[in-house]
């Protein structure tokens, strides 16, 4: 039952490190405001392999779909 316990306490102890560390992540991508900006990003992340750049272009997705709705008027989707 102890290790249970313990174990359970690991696994929140991770998920709060990367809840942490993911907001910082969507802080600092969050500088990148303009289209030419995620242009100049998404060209420097070409450069390196998908499976270094695979947890910023989802959240550079998420930012693009973001900005085009709020030119366009339109409510930003729940994300």
């Amino acid at each position: 039952m102890a290790e249970k316990s313990l174990v359970w306490r690991a696994i929140r102890v991770v998920r709060h490190g990367e809840r942490i560390r993911r907001r910082k992540l969507e802080r600092e991508r969050a500088a990148y405001t303009t289209p030419a900006d995620r242009l100049e990003i998404e060209t420097i992340l070409d450069r390196y392999p998908d499976i270094q750049t695979a947890e910023l272009r989802p959240l550079l997705a998420r930012q693009a779909v973001r900005d085009d709705a709020g030119a366009c008027g339109m409510r930003s989707p729940a994300v």
